[in-house]
């Protein structure tokens, strides 16, 4: 249970780096909806909708983010969205198999 605990304290650790990198937080960034109606006294060109990550925001998501690989001692250099997709899949492991 001990190690659970660490391991769910260091994913989650992983990801606040990341956000804090990012300069975001869970509820900083805009619903989908809200984009739109934001958007909707705008041009009519643009795309009504935009999918934002909540975790990369206005940050460069193909930034390479280093990354030491589970299960081994080697560091890979990854794009920045690939990066917390990964850990926050598997915080939801973690939560599931708690």
């Amino acid at each position: 249970m001990v190690e659970n605990d660490k391991e769910r304290n260091v994913n989650r650790e992983a990801l606040t780096a990341l956000r804090k990198r990012a300069r975001t937080t869970k509820t900083s960034i805009l619903s989908p909806f809200d984009s739109m109606i934001k958007d909707i006294h705008g041009s009519s060109t643009k795309p009504l909708v935009q999918e934002v990550c909540s975790t990369c925001g206005s940050h460069d998501s193909s930034e390479p983010t280093w990354m030491m690989l589970p299960g081994a001692d080697l560091f890979a250099a990854i794009p920045f969205h690939a990066v917390h997709t990964m850990l926050e899949k598997n915080e939801e492991k973690m939560e599931l198999n708690y």
